[in-house]
Order: C-alpha cells, then structure tokens, then sequence
C-alpha cells in the first residue's frame, strides 16, 4: 500500500497544467464526445418521460397523485433490470465484434425510441395496457445505458476513467436530464396542456431519439480506433 508521503505529494496539486491537458485531450477522443452527445439526447427523452409520467397518468386516467406515483414507481422498478441484462449483454457483445458495446448502444436507443413512440400514441388505451407498455419501454430504455458508461472507459487511459465517466455524466444530466421534463412541460402548456397537450409534447419530443441514434451511429466509426492502445491494468500505467 502507498504510504502517507506518496498519497500526501499526491494529493497536493490535485489540479495542474497537466490535469487540464488531460481533460482538455478528453474532448478530442470523437467516439467520446459522440456518444455522450448521443445519450445527452437520450436522457433528454427518457427523463423527459419519466418526470411527467405521474402527471400522465393523473390527466389521463384521472388517477390520484399516490396511485399515479405508486404505478409509476413499479414501472421504473421493474425496468431498471434491463440495466442489469444491459450491462451482462453489452459485454457479451464486445467480446465477439471490437465495436460492440456501441453497437449495443445504438440497437437499444434506436428501440427505446420505438417504444416510446408505440407508448405515447397507445396513451387512452386500457390503463393495464399502457402500465405494461411504459414497463416494456422502461426496460428497453434502459439496456443501452451500462453501454454507454463502459464506453467512457474504454476509450481513455486508466488514469482519466474517473474523469472521463465524471465529464460523461456532467454533460448528460446538465444537457439532457436538466432540460427533458422543463422543455415537455413548456411545450404542453403551449399545446393546452391537459392529457392531450402533454401526450403531444411527447410525440415531438422523440426525434431526440433519432438524434442520440445518429450521434451513435457517426461515433461508431471511431469506436474501435479510440479503443486501440488503451491497457486495461491500472497499475500497468506509471
């Protein structure tokens, strides 16, 4: 283990001329920027639904706020498994094509994006009907997410992966997270708000996922070339 005095001269400059050069290069890795572009618009989309999704159901369905909660909390419980099956089917998927953790990524963006789209026009159906829909596309959704993650990973030297995966994740929920619900919400109250204006502003909102879709797909010409060089052993770097 290290001792005080190696953490400690460590730790004293935590910031430099070399630290920034470093983050600086982390906007030059393309298949990088790309693929934090293209799931910035995917988190657009996907928070976008899920910080209206009560509302929905209570305009809809008239449905009381806790019923609308609860129904909602279950679709987001049962779909965080597809996290866990994305993140177990994605390396699979690397294993066998070098390019395949993007590829996993743009798949299930490019059929969360269909899901969504078969969610929002199936809105007024039967209420189990839509709950089951909502949990399928929750699930689809959230296959491409361990992906993406992974990608921040394998495309920089160990000892940027911390910071690279802090730099993905700021860009996305400051661009994506943070805007999603404010701009459905503005939109549907332009449309006359009510279940009607808010399942609308959905259905204008899914181009976002054509968008990611097609940031995916231009960095996966990169994907494989960023990825070349990069050791997998920390300590193999000095």
């Amino acid at each position: 283990l290290p001792d005080y005095q190696t953490v400690k001269s460590a730790t004293d400059k935590p910031f430099d001329r070399e630290n920034l050069a470093d983050i600086l290069g982390l906007f030059k890795i393309r298949s990088l920027i790309l693929a934090s572009l293209g799931f910035s618009a995917w988190v657009f989309l996907v928070f976008g639904l899920a910080g209206w999704m009560p509302a929905l159901f209570m305009r809809q369905y008239e449905l009381n706020a806790a019923k609308a909660g609860s129904i909602t909390g279950l679709i987001y419980v049962l779909g965080a498994i597809g996290g866990v099956v994305g993140g177990i089917m994605s390396d699979r998927w690397q294993k066998r094509n070098k390019r395949g953790r993007f590829l996993f990524a743009l798949v299930f963006v490019l059929g969360g994006t269909v899901t969504k789209l078969i969610l929002f026009l199936s809105f007024g159906s039967a209420l189990k009907l839509i709950v089951v829909l909502a949990i399928v596309d929750a699930f689809i959704s959230n296959l491409a997410t361990p992906a993406y993650f992974a990608i921040t990973q394998d495309v920089v030297a160990p000892k940027l992966r911390a910071t690279s995966l802090a730099l993905g994740a700021n860009l996305i929920f400051l661009t994506g997270g943070a805007w999603g619900p404010t701009v459905i919400g503005s939109v549907s109250e332009l449309m006359g708000g009510g279940a009607p204006g808010l399942t609308g502003a959905l259905l204008y909102m899914v181009p976002a996922g054509m968008l990611a879709a097609l940031f995916f797909i231009i960095g996966l010409r990169y994907y494989a070339s960023d990825c070349e060089g990069i050791v997998d052993e920390v300590l193999a770097e000095e």
